[in-house]
């Protein structure tokens, strides 16, 4: 088998290059920065260096690999120009679906997120029967939304495409923006995140990167074309998830909490900072909102029909703060099982 990857340089998708290559599957990846990709995989995998609107680069690239795994997005809390979420996200996607239409690609796994799902009523989780959302907080979402509507256009056509929404994942792995959840854990450890929005009663879904790239895999194997399949694993609120880190770390934080106007306060101040400094801001207000919403979803429909397994919150935690203790002191290469990482921290 032979699989065309991108994204493979990020959290999630270095972890699924890894998988795939243990499964000697043969990998092709499309990356920006060929010395990042080598550094991560040595000459384990062919690289061919582009980005997303490089349309004629991809078909090329793409040619003889029948399954492709499309994770690289823009999925970040601010851009310097808003039509940098849409020119990735949407037409970046339509490069990728164009090229696999063209090779007649057997299957495609494209990566969308699960804030495509409304938030969830009365804290009920939410599964894939619900209609995309018509609204936004952020332009990241946005253009998700969109992607996801593109997407169902070309399923329609006949196209052989299987959408994954992973939720909030944590775990081992590179400390980038995609990783945030662990980056905050590490920053709890070392008391330098002691933060929790409103009343810490907000539900997020926190999902261990193993298991979700367990679930593209299977996606690839067992998903149905023109379906999607939220890869996710506990629902806790805030205040459940500092317990449990405080608990299983052993290390007890005296958090504050924010109330929802001053963090709009503040991330409108940051906000308006990155615009007029250029650098990149803490948070938005649009993230503000975000996090102080429910995100409750289900991953059901991908533990019935594909297998999907979910590692107890404990345990994800506890092995992410066993690999955590493993860093060096300057956080410049991580080794986690077979891999190599390059800590961005």
């Amino acid at each position: 088998m032979k699989a065309f990857v991108t994204g493979g340089t990020g959290f999630i998708g270095s972890h699924l290059v890894y998988r795939l290559l243990k499964e000697n599957i043969q990998v092709k990846l499309l990356c920006r920065s060929v010395s990042l990709a080598s550094q991560l995989f040595g000459n384990r995998v062919r690289l061919c260096e582009g980005d997303l609107l490089d349309n004629n680069l991809i078909k090329k690239a793409m040619r003889g690999y029948p399954v492709i795994f499309h994770l690289a997005g823009y999925a970040r809390n601010w851009a310097k120009n808003p039509a940098t979420f849409f020119d990735v996200n949407v037409t970046g996607t339509r490069n990728i679906l164009e090229a696999a239409w063209g090779t007649r690609a057997r299957k495609i796994v494209v990566t969308s997120t699960s804030l495509t799902l409304p938030p969830a009523p009365n804290h009920a989780p939410v599964d894939e029967s619900a209609p995309p959302l018509s609204w936004s907080y952020s332009n990241y979402q946005a253009s998700k939304i969109q992607m996801e509507k593109l997407v169902d256009s070309y399923t329609e056509a006949g196209l052989p495409v299987v959408m994954v929404n992973p939720t909030r994942v944590f775990g081992p792995g590179l400390l980038s923006e995609g990783n945030s959840v662990t980056r905050m854990i590490q920053q709890y450890l070392k008391g330098q995140w002691r933060m929790i929005p409103g009343n810490g009663e907000t539900i997020g879904n926190y999902g261990f990167v193993k298991d979700v790239v367990e679930g593209f895999l299977a996606a690839s194997h067992a998903g149905r074309p023109g379906e999607r399949y939220v890869l996710g694993g506990e629902n806790l609120s805030f205040n459940q998830f500092f317990e449990c880190l405080s608990r299983i770390s052993g290390i007890k934080r005296r958090m504050v909490y924010v109330p929802k106007g001053m963090a709009l306060s503040l991330a409108t101040f940051f906000k308006m900072l990155a615009k007029i400094t250029g650098m990149y801001p803490l948070i938005t207000p649009e993230w503000v909102q975000t996090f102080l919403d429910h995100w409750a979803v289900s991953s059901n429909k991908a533990i019935r029909e594909l297998g999907y397994a979910i590692t107890p919150f404990p345990k994800a935690i506890r092995q992410t703060l066993q690999w955590l203790s493993g860093l060096d002191q300057k956080g410049k290469v991580v080794k986690y099982e077979e891999h190599q990482y390059v800590s961005e921290s």
